[in-house]
């Protein structure tokens, strides 16, 4: 269950009805904005957190979750760009597909789910 808007919870789907990626928490539905690419790199969710110290992470059942305010959203963009060279290139574009995702979506947090 996660919170929504307000004050009342919503079921979420089970992580393997989904492709393995990143989506978006809407009112409606789950929104994928990152497909994981596999083998590819050792990346996560929980690295927006933990390697670049940006928003809020923890596990909604199976799904890990990120919180992120706007003005953290602006911090990932930096972040992102910044650390480039430094992090997987399967990081930076995760980072940046979640920026992209973000930046129709009504609110001032928004909520991001991985199942990977």
């Amino acid at each position: 269950m996660i919170p929504n808007s307000g004050d009342d919870q919503r079921a979420l789907p089970r992580p393997d009805d989904r492709p393995r990626g990143v989506f978006l928490v809407t009112p409606a539905d789950l929104v994928q904005v990152h497909e994981y690419f596999g083998g590819g790199g050792d990346y996560g969710l929980e690295d927006v957190g933990e390697l670049l110290g940006i928003g809020t992470v923890d596990r909604s059942g199976d799904w890990l979750r990120l919180c992120l305010s706007r003005s953290e959203l602006k911090e990932l963009k930096v972040a992102a760009d910044a650390y480039s060279f430094d992090y997987p290139a399967e990081l930076i574009e995760m980072c940046m597909d979640i920026i992209r995702g973000a930046s129709a979506a009504p609110g001032e947090s928004l909520e991001f789910l991985s199942n990977f």
